[in-house]
Order: C-alpha cells, then structure tokens, then sequence
C-alpha cells in the first residue's frame, strides 16, 4: 500500500495533480493513480490498521504545515 499512500499524499499536500504524482512516482500514468487513490479509500474502509496509517500520515503533514 505504499505507493497509494504516496500517491494520495502528492495529491492532497503538494498540490499534484494525478497526472503529475504518476510522474514523479515513475512515470505511471494519471488513471494508475486514479485506480491508486480508489483502491486506498476501498482498503481503507476494510482495514483499521490502514485507516490508523493515513490517519497519522493525516496528522504528520497538518503539523507541517501549520
């Protein structure tokens, strides 16, 4: 679940579009990412364990930038 995570946290704290979080992640394309971001928030509503992972990634980043 690595590169989901990473794909979420270009796209909702550096301000990447999909497009762009494929290229930095290794030229995949916009729609892997898309299929990415969906297969988290899936896995995410089934496993606690993934939920406490983004959700202390959640926090992390917010005391960045705050």
């Amino acid at each position: 679940m690595a590169r989901p995570l990473v794909a979420y946290a270009l796209c909702r704290y550096a301000g990447s579009t999909q497009r762009e979080a494929a290229e930095i992640m290794g030229g995949c394309s916009g729609v892997a990412v898309s299929l990415q971001l969906k297969k988290l928030r899936e896995q995410a509503t089934k496993n606690k364990d993934l939920r406490k992972i983004v959700a202390k990634l959640e926090k992390r980043f917010a005391s960045l930038l705050s």
